[in-house]
């Protein structure tokens, strides 16, 4: 006998869940969720609009200087390629350019970002001058506060503000922290390109140190989206077809190295219809009790007697994690993760969040798996069966929630290279010298502070960043 079916409507009938709004916030998440068509392979957004804001500071006037055209010229052909190449993608994008101030570009702004004197400052009264500071935290501020559109920086990382007093790239923490728990994703893309102008604000620890150098060579340019999960993948799927050949080849190459910081590191694909193997235990057997329409919960029914002593052992449900393929390429994910199990009883079937009784945390039968990172869940029937007590419908959901991030995390390895950035201890034998390629100033430390973003955001959200969701009917 069932102590417990869904007694379902009134006049007796199941009623079929029509949604994640059936279930409590935290389990909806790991629910598969019917598509009404099929999921595309790749991951374009629909429609958009959004801003591409070029640094204005002097450094910049290097990377125009710097190329030959046609030949290597990275950043003309990024600010010629850009909007077409978000247009591909369905967004509509336009120019803005920022050092001291932000300023809106008219319809001849490629033109005037690849001018040369665009970048310079002929004015008396050098505190007014637009290319003495890049106030890169303003930008990060207003795409904090422009979440419905997508927002591109292009800028060598030089960071100058006379109005913040705190040591060097700290201000910016929170505003990124702010960003990621929104759900948005941001990516970042090294691109080495040729320079030939002024690097400032170099570090100077001993005296005769230079705080600034003129310098001809190799210097890294930065991309860094902010976006949708969807439109940083779709970005990331574009710049290989950019309409800039130098562009497109390197990226395809592997010459343009990135990563990509988001709280919800999966593909852009439905959760799984089944998330546990089944097993094949006689007292927990996998059912269709519970009609669904708009999503897909796998169930099972508990209970049943026990097999004869002697009897072969069974497979009981397991649920393992994570999956070969359960995170994006250049995702930001590596750290310590925590196992969580909870319950919840059906206290009615009137499907709302409220037919939920609160939560129940259950310690779970949580295994290593010898020589990888991924952790087993088995669901013993006996065990389960006891600790959820009575006969019922019960919802468990299971999760990895991260603890914290690896720092420095093998996803942004590239960012402490020193090809790509340079330390204070060496910023001065390198503007003495005649490096084929001049790093960028701390570039470590910008991926120390994303690093720090990502996981007081996760934080923020949960933790969790792997889970799984199903109903058990509990018989007596």
């Amino acid at each position: 006998m069932l102590a417990a079916t869904l007694a379902g409507c009134d006049d007796g009938t199941p009623q079929a869940d029509k949604g994640l709004d059936c279930f409590p916030a935290e389990a909806a998440r790991w629910i598969h969720v019917i598509q009404p068509e099929p999921v595309k392979k790749t991951a374009q957004p629909t429609s958009g609009s959004a801003t591409i804001y070029v640094d204005r500071s002097g450094s910049m006037a290097g990377y125009v200087k710097g190329a030959v055209r046609g030949v290597d010229s990275p950043f003309q052909d990024l600010i010629d390629s850009l909007p077409g190449m978000l247009g591909q993608m369905d967004i509509d994008a336009r120019y803005k350019a920022f050092g001291l101030n932000v300023v809106d570009l008219d319809k001849n702004a490629v033109a005037t970002l690849q001018d040369p004197a665009f970048y310079n400052c002929t004015l008396a009264d050098r505190s007014r001058c637009e290319n003495n500071e890049s106030r890169i935290n303003e930008i990060l501020k207003r795409i904090s506060a422009t979440p419905d559109e997508m927002g591109v920086i292009v800028s060598d990382l030089w960071f100058t503000d006379s109005t913040v007093r705190s040591t060097g790239l700290t201000v910016m923490q929170p505003i990124l922290t702010d960003i990621l728990a929104s759900g948005r994703t941001i990516s970042i893309y090294g691109i080495d390109s040729p320079f030939d102008g002024s690097i400032h604000d170099l570090p100077v620890v001993r005296p005769g140190d230079p705080k600034a150098v003129r310098y001809k060579g190799r210097h890294p340019l930065y991309l860094l989206v902010v976006g949708s999960k969807a439109q940083a993948l779709g970005f990331e799927q574009a710049l290989p077809r950019s309409g800039s050949g130098i562009v497109a080849q390197a990226m395809k190459e592997g010459r343009i190295p990135h990563s990509i910081f988001t709280v919800d590191p999966g593909p852009l694909k439905p959760r799984s219809k089944a998330p546990l193997e089944r097993g094949n235990s006689p007292q927990m057997q996998q059912a269709s009790f519970q009609p669904m329409q708009q999503v897909v919960v796998q169930q099972f029914r508990l209970g049943g007697d026990l097999p004869p002593r002697g009897s072969p052992p069974r497979r009981k449900p397991t649920w393992t994690a994570p999956a070969a393929d359960a995170f994006i390429a250049n995702a930001v994910w590596q750290g310590p993760l925590t196992p969580k199990l909870r319950v919840w009883r059906r206290a009615n079937t009137k499907c709302t969040k409220s037919s939920w009784n609160a939560p129940v945390a259950l310690e779970g039968d949580w295994a290593d798996i010898p020589g990888t990172e991924q952790r087993r869940l088995t669901l013993d029937p006996a065990r389960l069966a006891a600790r959820l007590g009575r006969g019922g419908v019960y919802l468990l959901s299971g999760e990895l929630e991260r603890q914290s991030v690896i720092s420095p995390n093998p996803a942004t390895a590239w960012m402490t290279d020193p090809r790509w950035n340079l330390t204070v201890g060496a910023a001065a034998p390198t503007a003495r010298g005649k490096p084929a390629t001049f790093p960028t100033l701390n570039l470590s430390e910008l991926a120390r502070i994303m690093e720090g973003s990502l996981a007081f955001a996760a934080e923020r959200n949960g933790g969790g960043i792997l889970g799984f969701s199903v109903l058990i009917e509990l018989q007596e």
